[in-house]
Parts: structure tokens; C-alpha cells; sequence
């Protein structure tokens, strides 16, 4: 049975990954490949738990907060693989009533996705924008890359997110896919019980 505790020697083995990094037993090169197989493979454990849940549990946060704090995770990666990321809204704060948690591994998901993706591509321009908006009593979040190349709707990462989105009365989708790049959306209700309109 899969449970919130099989995630514990994950973690374990990530921070003591990055504690023999740290004190320079091991190559920061070696130590990349078993890094990343492991942050993998605990991203894909928290979607299976995340859509696992049979409840939601809803609580009161800033949006806004929300994603700065997670594209503070991937601050470093952006850098160093020369990807700008750049996030504009209409107001400083938007407070909604969602599942956080289910929030934030949908958000892990897009970003963490299309930051892979435009690390493969040797161009000089690699970016993402995020903007996020109001309308009516929903919050719009667009997503769009300067990936050339078809985004997998239908990928595992996708159609686990798009899973999660329903979970709190939500709406994940592709509004464009084409050479100038792509863009996802994600409206999500502010009171967590109205439906995006098709």
C-alpha cells in the first residue's frame, strides 16, 4: 500500500544527496543524473497520492504567494539552463478558498514539465510567462513556452494535472500548440465549488 510515508526515503535520500554535495564528497556531476531520478520519481508519487485522496481539503492562500513559491524552487535550474521566466498579474493578491496542496503539485507539474522540455532545445530565447488574472469568480493562470514543438496533451504529467484540476472544480487546457510556442490553461473557481464554463 501506497501511503504520505513512502515518501519518506525519498526525502532522506535527496537531502543526503545534496549534504555530500555539499561538503564536496562527491562530484556535482555524478550526483546530478541520481538527483534528478529521485525528484522524479517523488513528483510522481505526490500526483498518485494527490489524485489518491478521496477528499479536498480547502483552505483560504494567496495564489500569487503560491506560485512565486514555486518558481522559487526552480530558480537555480532556470538559471543555469538559461530559461527567463517571467509572471504577471492584474492584482498584487488574489485569496481563493482550494486545495493548496492539489494547487501546488498541478503548478510542480506545468512548470516542472515545460522547464524539461526547453532545456533540450539549444535556441537563445528560452522562456516561460506566466500570467494569472481574474474573471468573474474564477482565476485564469496561462502558461506559455517558447517550446517549437508540440506539448503531449495527452502526456502522463498532463492528464494527471488535468485529473487534479477536476479534483477542486477546476479546468486544465490547451488553448494553442504551434512553432511560436504553447499555452496551457488553468482556471480554477475562487470559492472552490463553481465550474469553468466550455
Amino acid at each position: 500500500m501506497i501511503t504520505h510515508e513512502t515518501k519518506e526515503p525519498l526525502h532522506l535520500s535527496l537531502m543526503y544527496l545534496e549534504q555530500i554535495i555539499q561538503d564536496g564528497k562527491i562530484q556535482e556531476e555524478i550526483a546530478k543524473p541520481v538527483k534528478s531520478s529521485l525528484e522524479i520519481a517523488l513528483a510522481g508519487l505526490n500526483n498518485f497520492l494527490a489524485i489518491k485522496r478521496s477528499s479536498v481539503l480547502y483552505e483560504m492562500f494567496d495564489v500569487i504567494q503560491l506560485i512565486s513559491m514555486q518558481i522559487n524552487i526552480y530558480k537555480s535550474y532556470l538559471k543555469q539552463n538559461n530559461i527567463q521566466l517571467d509572471v504577471k498579474s492584474n492584482m498584487q493578491r488574489i485569496i481563493i478558498y482550494s486545495d493548496k496542496t492539489i494547487m501546488l503539485q498541478i503548478l510542480n507539474n506545468l512548470i516542472g514539465y515545460r522547464t524539461k522540455l526547453l532545456k533540450k532545445i539549444n535556441k537563445s530565447v528560452k522562456k516561460i510567462d506566466i500570467k494569472i488574472q481574474t474573471k468573474s469568480n474564477f482565476v485564469v493562470i496561462s502558461i506559455c513556452d517558447t517550446f517549437e514543438g508540440q506539448y503531449q496533451p495527452h502526456s502522463l504529467s498532463f492528464e494527471m494535472s488535468r485529473t487534479m484540476a477536476n479534483m477542486i472544480g477546476g479546468k486544465l487546457e490547451m488553448v494553442s500548440s504551434s512553432k511560436q510556442g504553447n499555452i496551457i490553461n488553468f482556471t480554477i473557481p475562487t470559492e472552490g465549488h463553481e465550474k469553468p464554463e466550455d
